[in-house]
């Protein structure tokens, strides 16, 4: 059956929380709490997106250092280690995402997008490198019913400043709908460090998706680790509106 494209055309804005705690190799925890905002317009197979929020960072290591596992091996404009809480805006991120393949009859999907991080978090506070970086990812989505499978793969692109080597991350997930409202599911993810001497973080995660009407939605999701440089615990929530 050929591909069959959604011809919708909407907007949608989001908000949440996010709160996170690990030591990611170090002797003590550091903990993040972030408030992301988001803005997205869907047309066709496209998706463009505009992410940013702001982030507050307490303990010995830095935002790049945790965002790239470095821990503390590579980030020339961190202002090294302390117990004092830093904050402000974090980088902002520019996102395209193309549907390169929709198969409604035997519910396979996949999707290549990219993300382009612009500076826009203090390099001095090491909530941010001052530089350009960029991802490129895959994902694949099939459907089974009520249960769906779905896998990612994504390759960043780094300048050096946040670590050595441009890493791989990958991610596979299941998920089911309970009702025409509520959805749930768990993914295993798996990040390489960008320091060529780190070691990789296992994490694993568990979501619910609760849709109220054709315009709000809601999703809760909570995240553990299983290796010395994955977080320890994660807890978010992200709401997202819809129009027209």
């Amino acid at each position: 059956m050929p591909s069959q494209q959604s011809r919708d055309r909407y907007w949608e804005i989001s908000s949440g929380f996010d709160s996170s705690r690990g030591t990611y190799g170090a002797v003590e925890s550091t903990s993040v709490n972030y408030i992301p905002v988001g803005a997205a317009y869907h047309v066709g197979a496209w998706t463009l997106s505009l992410d940013s929020g702001f982030v507050k960072v307490k303990g010995p290591l830095d935002f790049v250092e945790i965002a790239n596992l470095l821990n503390g091996n590579f980030n020339p404009s961190a202002p090294g280690p302390g117990t004092a809480a830093v904050q402000g805006i974090a980088d902002s991120m520019l996102g395209v995402k193309y549907a390169v393949f929709e198969d409604l009859e035997q519910g396979l999907f996949v999707d290549l997008g990219g993300r382009l991080r612009v500076p826009t978090a203090s390099q001095s506070k090491g909530l941010g490198t001052g530089h350009v970086a960029g991802d490129l990812q895959l994902d694949v989505t099939k459907a089974l019913g009520r249960w769906s499978v779905f896998s990612a793969v994504e390759y960043g692109i780094r300048d050096g400043r946040d670590g050595d080597r441009n890493p791989w991350s990958a991610s596979a997930g299941v998920s089911r709908s309970l009702t025409e409202q509520l959805s749930a599911g768990a993914f295993y993810h798996w990040r390489q460090s960008a320091w060529a001497g780190g070691r990789a973080a296992h994490e694993v995660f568990a979501y619910a998706a609760y849709r109220f009407n054709q315009h709000f939605s809601l999703f809760l999701y909570g995240a553990t680790g299983f290796s010395p440089q994955s977080v320890n615990r994660e807890l978010g929530v992200r709401y997202s509106y819809r129009w027209p």
